[in-house]
């Protein structure tokens, strides 16, 4: 055999070779790969795997109790019974799951369709139902095997167990809206915005509940929830990652009793109450009249529930002794007589009411179309002469009237903790020119002194200025926040020292007006406390200009004309007279008559404040750790 004949044995063994060469890298770099797999990086391919099989969702905390000023909960958390239905897993048989849900839970209509809807929607997301009861919870828990799609949970839900008596200041809870998690997911916060749409969450949309809402949310949990390929919810794994942390507490200066009697007391009427201490500023009571139940907005309130609400012309919805705004009226005589004082103005000087005041061609009426009479400063005050006050602000001048009013508490922004606190305002040259474009006339100057014209407060700037009063001129910040809440920030309120002639006169008139004859509230006087007197002022806030046509005619009687035309009844006052602690403000919208509808309602609330010692109350507290203490020391 020849060398020629032995190659093709040659050439076969070389390809053979490269051949097995190529397939022993090929098997060994698959075992390579494989031990890799195995052992490096198994970890991160078992949470890869986990991350498919699992999503991490953020679970609500419960919320921070709200409290009255001795720890009474005004704002609390009751269990929560929710059964969740999930469209896709039901199937064919979602016809029969809603109708044994409707049965099982007694469902309302319009829950009925809004589960059709998501079975028609062929919704990826749980619809949450609250149950109305354990039995309903326990009914359908007891039958889960046959009810495809449902599953139930149990959790902690917002209540508010006085209701509409604390509505306004506390306000409520409520689902999150579309334009909360868009507003989430601009700032950046993908995850909140995933929190907000869990179906059990609740976020604060109105008083201390949504100015407060960082700290009474509490921290979020996390829990693990099972999802199939395309992240659907499938289920729920049993053991949370991370427990949430419960918020805390916000215990407020109000006083659940005497709140509770303010709202009682002011009945049906478009009213509000606010109640001061006179020392330390704290807000006892801060009612708005008539309430509304904060508890039907937690689950999402009926639309027409809210529609007749909302077109109530006594305005449930409305904080009218934060948000409310109203031409001061009489109440601000005060105020004028002491910018006049500073001025140089007499008090025992008298000036003649015949019934109006004649200036820059035209009449000024007083109140009293048959006129007062010869009025000094004390009877001024206490009949609420116009004319005495048009002849007194005229002394004062605009300027003096603008810096004594803001010194006494109006024109102010008070940071209470709770949103929707109005400034109100006080008109000054400045203010005219740029709103008007025109110079300041005389004929304004005589409309303020007598609370009217561009001048607006609330009632809470109304209190304020009773608190000044009974302490002598000393500002009083008012406090809403007793502990507890957001950090706030106090403005430093200008300051005037009031002379004692000046101050006594003012004050005396006041007690005039309440304990003399002739006072303007006399008839509510009479505080039902042996030995205990309070001096107040009366105010009549007009809401429509009185043209000389129907002045010659004449004046049409506030009980002649619709409700929504009669003037606003407004009334000041503080107590006890000798020893001030309370100071109180009562607007009545369109209750015509400051001496007739506000004066009782003032008395007596200002009697509860001080036959309950509401000042005199121990206050709840929070420890170091946050959580609230009692008075009777033990930990809530």
């Amino acid at each position: 055999m020849g060398t020629r004949d032995l190659k093709p044995d040659i050439d076969f063994n070389r390809r053979a070779l490269l051949v097995a060469g190529a397939g022993g890298a090929v098997w060994a770099g698959l075992t390579m790969r494989l031990v890799q797999l195995q052992t490096v990086e198994s970890e991160a391919l078992r949470l890869a795997s986990e991350e498919n099989q699992f999503d991490l969702r953020l679970r609500a905390a419960p919320r921070g109790l709200i409290t009255d000023r001795t720890g009474v909960a005004l704002a609390a958390n009751k269990p929560d019974y929710q059964v969740l239905f999930l469209p896709e897993r039901a199937g064919a048989e979602a016809g029969y799951v809603i109708e044994m849900l409707r049965i099982l839970m007694d469902l309302p209509d319009a829950t009925v369709v809004r589960l059709q809807r998501g079975v028609d929607q062929a919704a990826h997301e749980e619809i949450l139902l609250q149950a109305n009861s354990w039995e309903d919870f326990s009914r359908v828990s007891l039958r889960l095997t046959d009810l495809p799609g449902v599953s139930t949970d149990t959790g902690m839900v917002r209540a508010y167990p006085y209701a509409r008596a604390f509505a306004h200041p506390i306000g409520y809870v409520a689902k999150p809206s579309q334009r909360d998690v868009d507003r989430a997911r601009e700032a950046g916060d993908d995850g909140h915005a995933r929190f907000l749409q869990d179906p059990s969450v609740r976020i604060g949309k109105t008083g201390v509940e949504i100015a407060n809402e960082a700290v009474l949310q509490g921290r979020p949990g996390r829990v693990k929830i099972e999802v199939d390929v395309h992240g659907r919810r499938t289920g729920r794994a049993p053991i949370a990652d991370l427990d949430p942390v419960a918020g805390q507490p916000v215990i407020l200066t109000l006083d659940a009793r005497l709140q509770t009697y303010a709202m009682e007391r002011m009945g049906t009427e478009s009213a509000s109450a606010v109640v001061m201490d006179t020392e330390t500023g704290e807000l006892y009571c801060l009612a708005s009249s008539p309430g509304f139940d904060p508890n039907l907005f937690v689950d999402g309130i009926p639309s027409r529930i809210f529609r007749e609400l909302n077109e109530d012309d006594h305005r449930p919805l409305y904080h009218k002794a934060l948000t409310g705004t109203y031409p001061p009226g009489s109440t601000f005589k005060m105020v004028t007589a002491l910018a006049a004082l500073d001025a140089g103005f007499d008090p025992s000087f008298r000036v003649n009411c015949p019934g109006f005041y004649f200036f820059g061609g035209r009449r000024f009426h007083c109140w009293s179309r048959r006129g007062h009479g010869p009025m000094d400063m004390h009877e001024g005050i206490k009949q609420s002469c116009d004319v005495y006050f048009y002849v007194a602000g005229l002394q004062a001048g605009p300027e003096r009237i603008a810096k004594f009013a803001r010194a006494f508490g109006f024109g102010h922004r008070y940071e209470l903790g709770v949103p929707g606190v109005s400034r109100g305002l006080v008109p000054d040259f400045e203010w005219h020119q740029r709103r008007y474009g025109r110079q300041w006339s005389g004929g304004e100057t005589l409309n303020n002194s007598i609370g009217q014209g561009a001048l607006l407060s609330s009632p809470l700037h109304l209190a304020v200025m009773s608190c000044h009063l009974a302490n002598g001129g000393l500002p009083v910040w008012p406090k809403l926040i007793r502990e507890g809440g957001a950090p706030l920030n106090r403005i430093d309120l200008p300051e005037i020292a009031i002379p004692a002639d000046h101050m006594t006169p003012v004050q005396k008139g006041m007690w005039g007006v309440m304990n003399e004859g002739g006072g303007t509230a006399r008839g509510s006087g009479d505080m039902g406390i042996e030995g205990v007197t309070m001096a107040g002022k009366t105010g009549t806030a007009q809401v429509r200009i009185i043209t000389m046509a129907e002045r010659r005619r004449g004046v049409i009687a506030n009980a002649d004309l619709p409700w929504h035309l009669r003037d606003h009844a407004l009334f000041v006052a503080y107590a006890p007279f000798e020893k001030p602690r309370y100071a109180i403000s009562v607007v009545v919208e369109h209750g015509g008559s400051g001496s007739k509808a506000a004066a009782p309602i003032a008395r007596d609330i200002l009697a509860q404040a001080i036959m309950l010692d509401v000042a005199g109350a121990a206050p709840a507290r929070l420890d170091d750790q946050k959580r609230l203490v009692l008075p009777q020391g033990t930990t809530a």
